[in-house]
């Protein structure tokens, strides 16, 4: 080892050390592909829900008024010449694109009109606690709007005298009946 001299101090720096050999590599093996295994073909199987229909046009009508049809076949589904193994693969190739090229998702039961879309019973009181959760989230919004408004405070109030207007007509109605 040499002894480096700097201002003050003595370092020992080592010797240079001398570039290791590199070996020299050996030509590799192309790796053997793996075949994939083939998918196997599901037997086609109805669905209960859409058995009764069975040669049957199921229809939608879209919001400009065009109808589409969809025949419920034994193995299958047409549509516009074309067979589908399932209502939701029929209802696919209907749906709008987006600008990203995706059509948006489907459920083919509903969209044929073989089944309706479950909704929620809405009883009086599940209403009446339900605007009450609401109200009390728009005071929340308020009072941290008021908090944050500094000198815009007169366009927070006119804002807010706009909102009891609204809550006494309906105060009124609720009144009426």
């Amino acid at each position: 080892m040499a002894t480096k001299k700097t201002k003050g101090t003595a370092k020992k720096t080592a010797a240079p050390k001398e570039p290791k050999a590199k070996k020299a590599a050996a030509p590799k093996e192309p790796k053997a592909k793996k075949e994939k295994a083939q998918k196997e073909l599901k037997e086609f199987a109805h669905d209960p829900r859409v058995l009764p229909f069975v040669g049957k046009d199921l229809t939608h009508t879209e919001r400009d008024g065009t109808v589409h049809t969809c025949k419920v076949l034994p193995d299958g589904f047409e549509v516009e010449g074309v067979r589908y193994n399932s209502a939701t693969a029929a209802a696919k190739p209907l749906q709008p694109v987006d600008a990203e090229g995706k059509a948006r998702a489907v459920n083919g039961l509903v969209y044929w009109n073989v089944v309706k879309t479950p909704r929620p019973a809405v009883t009086p009181e599940a209403a009446l606690e339900s605007a009450q959760k609401a109200i009390d989230r728009a005071v929340d919004r308020c009072e941290r709007a008021v908090e944050a408004a500094g000198d815009k405070k007169g366009e927070v109030r006119r804002a807010l005298q706009g909102a009891v207007k609204k809550f006494e007509k309906l105060l009124e109605g609720a009144t009426a009946q």
